[in-house]
């Protein structure tokens, strides 16, 4: 993201109250497009692992921007069949969600392996792969603005499993 002064991405902008993004050093509004994306887990018996999808040696989660008069879920979900040709998911921790960076993050779970599509608009592939991997695997190689997402994606599975065990 840069201002139409600078093109030095991420060096000069700051988030004021009304949502918008300024530059702050030439006072421009910046476009600032959200995006919405959904970290998925599968199950490997008793295993849980989670899908990571590879681009030049690091990890991202199926997501893309939201497009016009879509809804944050809506663009979760087709940008994770887009992207990883997976349509069955299960909302099982409920349809809880948390804004890391400019991306809502959903979590969910699906019995689909997946695998990597051409991207319908530019007819290129966006990823070089999909693999499931561990919480700690991912945290090794994930985008740093998608952290705090994946953070607590983890935490409310773990406090679910754990309030599970309780009762």
């Amino acid at each position: 993201m840069t201002c139409q002064f600078s093109r030095n991405e991420d060096k000069c902008f700051r988030e004021i109250m009304t949502n918008k993004t300024l530059c702050w050093q030439h006072n421009c509004e910046i476009n600032e497009r959200k995006a919405a994306g959904i970290i998925v887990v599968r199950y490997f018996g008793e295993e849980m692992r989670v899908l990571a999808l590879v681009k030049r040696n690091n990890y991202d989660i199926p997501k893309g921007e939201i497009e016009f008069e879509e809804t944050d879920l809506a663009a979760a979900l087709r940008e994770t069949d887009e992207e990883a040709n997976i349509t069955e998911l299960d909302f099982k921790w409920g349809y809880h969600k948390i804004l890391s960076s400019r991306v809502t993050i959903f979590v969910a779970t699906t019995t689909q392996e997946g695998n990597i599509k051409v991207n319908p608009n530019t007819l290129e592939y966006e990823h070089e792969g999909l693999k499931w991997v561990t919480w700690d695997e991912l945290f090794e190689k994930v985008y740093r603005f998608l952290i705090p997402g994946v953070e607590w994606a983890k935490n409310m599975i773990e406090q679910t499993s754990m309030d599970l065990k309780l009762n």
